[in-house]
């Protein structure tokens, strides 16, 4: 009886997470849909549940907010953070938010949106190191005064190599 309990709640398990998961069809929809700056289908989307606000698996550990935020696509932008995502969300390798993806991209206004959000300027990145450590080394003087005066500060790894 143990044996069947047991086959049974695997089994539920395994087709509960497949009623969650996105098809390769509507991965490369809403990949299209970013690199496409198209708000509406990207808000279709994320507003049917076909994709999570805060999905990762599906785009190789990026959210939408990362995508969005990396790849400068403002309308896109505009879409997810009006649907309240968890801004400081860290990729699970680099570690860096929608917010470092901005900044060390040159993207002006994607970073002026993250922090009226409510982005935090804080989050570390890879190694410890702070995104006002990374575009002061760049030379990205307009960025980094905006970041400073939202509140970043520099107090993230002080190594010659940090990342």
């Amino acid at each position: 009886m143990k044996l069947i309990k047991a086959i049974l709640f695997t089994l539920s398990l395994a087709l509960s997470a497949q009623a969650f998961a996105m098809t390769d069809d509507e991965s490369m929809a809403f990949v299209t849909a970013v690199d496409a700056d198209d708000a509406k289908t990207v808000a279709q989307m994320i507003d049917s549940g076909v994709v999570p606000i805060n999905e990762k698996r599906a785009f190789f550990g990026w959210t939408p907010l990362q995508m969005a935020a990396n790849k400068n696509k403002i309308e896109v932008l505009k879409v997810v953070l009006a649907r309240k995502p968890d801004l400081n969300v860290r990729h699970e390798m680099s570690k860096n938010t929608a917010l470092h993806l901005a900044a060390i991209n040159g993207n002006k206004q994607a970073v002026e949106l993250l922090l009226a959000a409510g982005a935090d300027p804080n989050v570390k990145m890879r190694a410890g190191g702070s995104i006002v450590r990374v575009l002061r080394d760049m030379g990205s003087t307009e960025l980094l005064d905006i970041l400073v005066k939202a509140g970043a500060k520099d107090d993230g790894c002080q190594d010659e190599k940090c990342f």
